[in-house]
């Protein structure tokens, strides 16, 4: 129905499939004021459109990989969409999309000086902005700046010492960096917030500070005071800063203080004269079409072999939060000890009638572990999400071993009639691995995780094993369900075929087929000490392994970035060797997959094949962010036909908030065609 006097405006038409590259060469003859219409690629699922400014767009897209997506670049799937009406039948509101049956007509602007809004009725950040007086910035524009933390080289233990953190527009002079943070669409006015941490240091006033740099000349700096714990001898301490915006984290930067004991000869070191050589982490794109942040991000470091533990927390809700990290220590010698010991203990029998209590008091276990200001913080943000949601939580962490998931729920937290309340059950939860540079000029994995990614294709690997006693009837069924539903590529687990996976070399039908999501169904196998016997059992009688160290460098993984559900037993637990993060989930993780999922014991075969059939209705049918959708799985347990732990084993690694997007990318031309 047009009403008279509605006005329509014209819009320019993108496809969510075009790629950035094409999509800012489309934008080169139209002026920042006009508006853009993108469309998701979808498979399933109910239409969704997107209205930019293309003011926005010319800020944002240069920051972003030309190969890659509209879709996948914008995180579409993550935000949300403009009202649709149709031409002849429906008002026409201010905001909304015009369409005529396929055809997108236009759009409705607001009207005078309500500037544009989006969904949600509030102003949205592509709203055209006031011209600038003479001389001032522009409102927006594009935050590029690389992160500096500055120490000084040598400390006394005891003697307080000075840190400075801020950023520099010119990346440093040593190759052993990596990139900018990057923000579209900022203001001339960027506020970011600096958390130190560091082993073996106190912040007398705080290890957080505000830090507000101008945008187009970002050199401001922040101050923190720190004080070295006391040493015997000369002993090399790292501080740490992570860069926080709108809560989340957006950069690292770190440095070496070589700490000397009380009343030993140390140079005059106040003030900080010198910088890391290796200062800065990866950036990261935010702004209007950046990465939401998750209610809650806690960063859990340790050190391998000790028990303390330092947590640090980040939300962007105006919440209190501690000042400095805070210091906790395992009742067990480590992580991983904890976490053996822990997962021992649970019951291996079905059905059995003590389970519950089992799980509560192994739950009760891992919640001692943790500080009450977990809880604390955690109280104060669910209060600010809304209701008709499960809060999501960022788990940032160097030591994956200890199954936080599990944690049994305060009183005051616990869900009404929910008999075994356990923090899984209550947030949608995703973890990462803190980043670390690995090699001049790469840190992995980038941080934050994506929220979004497109899974157009799907490999299934069958652990079709030759011996009886290792045939697994239910991930066959499960398989074979995938294979059916959503068009995958069965993939054997013979030398040849393994290796074809890793190496990216698939065919589907005579054509290359690179795999966006890969499911494997097969046993696993896990040892807390020896990697090599770490994997996943290949080969007809289960005789060979596909390693932690086999996926890590992988084209597979590194080129393809895809989602993992490891559905095997135990793969998901994680192990420390050599310094380094090990087990199978880990090294998918640092090789580059966007989100992963895995059992940190042995599961029940049946059960498991009808878990992750819910799972993926969930997440590629009805687009339930992963986190939540994990979470609906540990909701599981105590009511599925078999009373058993194995719910509760999954755990996911990646964005709480991640989306997964089944549609393949199909450019559409500028007018709204196929190309």
């Amino acid at each position: 129905m047009i009403e008279a006097g509605t006005p329509i405006a014209p819009v320019f038409v993108l496809g969510g499939g075009l790629t950035v590259g094409l999509a800012g060469a489309a934008l080169a003859h139209l002026v920042d004021d006009d508006v853009v219409a993108i469309e998701e690629v979808r498979g399933l699922g109910p239409r969704r459109i997107h209205l930019l400014p293309v003011r926005v767009l010319r800020h944002g897209l240069p920051g972003l990989n030309a190969d890659v997506p509209l879709h996948t670049a914008l995180s579409l799937a993550s935000r949300t969409p403009a009202p649709i009406v149709d031409l002849m039948s429906d008002p026409q509101t201010p905001g909304s999309v015009v369409v005529d049956g396929a055809l997108i007509v236009g759009w409705v602007p607001p009207s005078s000086g309500d500037g544009m809004r989006g969904a949600s009725g509030a102003p949205d950040s592509g709203a055209a902005p006031p011209p600038p007086t003479s001389g001032s910035a522009p409102e927006t524009g594009r935050f590029r700046a690389f992160t500096r933390l500055a120490a000084p080289e040598t400390a006394a233990s005891g003697t307080p010492m000075t840190i400075r953190a801020g950023f520099s527009s010119d990346a440093p002079a040593s190759d052993s960096h990596d990139g900018p943070v990057l923000i579209p669409g900022a203001p001339p006015r960027v506020t970011f917030e600096i958390q130190l941490s560091g082993f073996g240091f106190t912040f007398p006033s705080g290890a957080t500070a505000a830090l507000t740099v101008t945008r187009d000349k970002p050199e401001e700096t922040v101050t923190i005071e720190a004080v070295p714990d006391e040493v015997t001898a000369p002993f090399l301490r790292c501080i740490e800063a992570t860069y926080n915006l709108d809560g989340v984290p957006v950069g690292r930067a770190w440095c070496d203080v070589l700490i000397t004991p009380a009343g030993a000869a140390v140079p005059p070191a106040a003030v900080p004269t010198t910088t890391s050589a290796s200062p800065a982490s990866g950036g990261t794109e935010l702004g209007p079409i950046g990465v939401a942040a998750p209610d809650l991000t806690v960063t859990i470091k340790t050190t391998q072999g000790d028990p303390e533990i330092t947590w640090q927390f980040q939300t962007p809700y105006a919440v209190a939060r501690p000042a400095s990290p805070v210091t906790t220590r395992l009742t067990a010698a480590s992580a991983q000890a904890f976490s053996t010991q822990l997962i021992a203990q649970l019951p291996r029998r079905l059905d059995d009638p003590l389970l519950d209590d089992e799980i509560r008091g192994l739950g009760g276990q891992v919640a001692d572990e943790m500080p009450v200001e977990f809880w604390t913080v955690l109280q104060a943000v669910l209060a600010e999400v809304p209701a008709d949601r499960a809060p999501t939580l960022l788990l940032v962490l160097d030591e994956p071993c200890v199954p936080w998931e599990l944690a049994l729920l305060p009183d005051q937290l616990a869900p009404e009639g929910c008999e075994v309340p356990l923090l899984g059950r209550l947030c949608s939860i995703g973890r990462w691995l803190v980043s670390r540079r690995t090699r001049l000029g790469e840190e992995r994995p980038v941080m934050p995780p994506p929220d979004a990614m497109t899974v157009p294709t799907m490999a299934v690997v069958v652990g079709d094993y030759e011996t009886s006693a290792l045939r697994l009837k239910g991930a066959l069924a499960e398989c074979d369900e995938l294979i059916e539903r959503f068009g995958a590529l069965r993939v054997g687990i013979t030398a040849d075929e393994i290796s074809d996976l890793v190496a990216n070399r698939l065919q589907k039908d005579g054509a290359p087929y690179a795999p966006a999501l890969v499911h494997f169904a097969l046993h696993g196998q896990v040892s807390s000490t020896q990697q090599q016997f770490v994997g996943l059992k290949v080969g007809a009688k289960g005789e060979g392994l596909l390693r932690p160290s086999t996926v890590r460098e992988a084209e597979l993984t590194g080129t393809n970035e895809p989602f993992v559900f490891l559905n095997a037993c135990q793969v998901g637990a994680a192990m420390t060797t050599l310094g380094t993060m090990g087990g199978l989930v880990s090294s998918f993780v640092i090789g580059g997959a966007r989100g992963v999922i895995g059992p940190l014991w042995d599961v029940d075969d049946g059960l498991a094949k009808e878990l992750s059939s819910g799972f993926y209705t969930d997440v590629l049918e009805r687009a339930v962010p992963v986190g939540e959708a994990v979470r609906r799985v540990r909701d599981q347990f105590g009511s599925t036909a078999v009373h058993t732990s194995t719910p509760l084993a999954y755990v996911f690694y990646g964005h709480p908030g991640l989306v997964l997007d089944r549609a393949a990318a199909t450019p559409v031309s500028p007018n709204g065609a196929d190309s």
